[in-house]
């Protein structure tokens, strides 16, 4: 079998036929984190174990780049020194010839630029994780080419919500946080060749977290599970109860200011509901008495 490749040099086309060299693999696959306990992305819970790959070749600098892949699957798993493989798509490594791959996982659409890689991706929110990688050009060798190394980004943001009881010694009463509302981009479309990645926003459908109760022997509790958001501007809405028993005394609304949600961010959203002051008693003096005067006992 040969590796065929058509290579432009100058305003001059020739197709091109050489031995079959090395097979193109990929390897250490890495996502950049910043993790939490409870986390649907790749850097937490979710097992990143594949993602699609585009990638071409030229014969040097000022050529036309030839696509070899297009959207084709990569699998493997995470860690130092793993290879992955492309199954269903075979290319190899020619001499002195120049590559270049990227890489994404999730995406619900991908349109290429004129280096026939991904330049804008489409997303709506789903809490799977999106993420994005671009390699180093790399020159083809004779032997000893190495794995095509990714190291992926997060295009989306992480959001936490945590409730932290600001009268945990106030026994008998609780906080109900309800009504969580997280308003902004719920799908846009990510240009991922802008350092940093730019988003434009599609949908505003905004997000909703379940509620959170804290009790006096509760010091904080958050959402349980993080949300993973198109980055863009945000305003967090909620109401707190301050109940005694299952009675609700009081209720007040919140609505944050706007937040701009950058991607690969982790954020955490904290409320710290309080009870009023504690009540107090004062006595300025003793018991007074009055005098009724003397009774005679006759």
């Amino acid at each position: 079998m040969l590796a065929v490749a058509t290579l432009a040099s100058c305003a001059k086309e020739e197709t091109l036929s050489f031995d079959k060299g090395e097979a193109i693999q990929f390897g250490n696959a890495f996502v950049d984190n910043a993790t939490r306990a409870t986390d649907p992305s790749y850097s937490g819970t979710a097992d990143f174990t594949s993602f699609q790959v585009w990638g071409t070749v030229k014969a040097n600098a000022t050529a036309t780049p030839v696509a070899i892949y297009a959207d084709a699957t990569v699998t493997g798993t995470v860690g130092e020194n793993s290879v992955w493989t492309c199954n269903n798509v075979k290319q190899y490594w020619i001499k002195d010839a120049l590559y270049n791959f990227a890489a994404l996982a999730n995406a619900d659409a991908v349109a290429l630029g004129d280096d026939k890689l991904p330049k804008t991706v489409t997303y709506t929110a789903d809490q799977t994780d999106l993420v994005y990688a671009k390699s180093a050009q790399y020159t083809g060798k004779a032997s000893g080419n190495d794995p095509v190394a990714f190291t992926f980004q997060h295009l989306l943001s992480k959001v936490n919500f945590t409730v932290v009881n600001g009268s945990q010694s106030a026994t008998g009463y609780s906080f109900q946080v309800r009504d969580i509302k997280i308003a902004g981009a719920s799908a846009g479309t990510c240009d991922v060749t802008t350092t940093p990645v730019t988003w434009t926003a599609t949908a505003n459908n905004g997000y909703t977290i379940a509620n959170i109760t804290v009790d006096n022997e509760t010091a904080s509790q958050d959402c349980g599970t993080a949300l993973l958001v198109v980055p863009g501007d945000v305003t967090v809405s909620f109401n707190v109860d301050i109940l005694v028993g299952d009675v609700v005394l009081g209720t007040k609304q919140y609505t944050s200011a706007v937040t701009t949600l950058a991607p690969a961010n982790s954020y955490n959203f904290v409320v710290t509901p309080t009870v009023g002051e504690e009540i107090k008693f004062s006595v300025a003096n003793d018991p007074s008495w009055t005098d009724g005067g003397n009774i005679t006992i006759q």
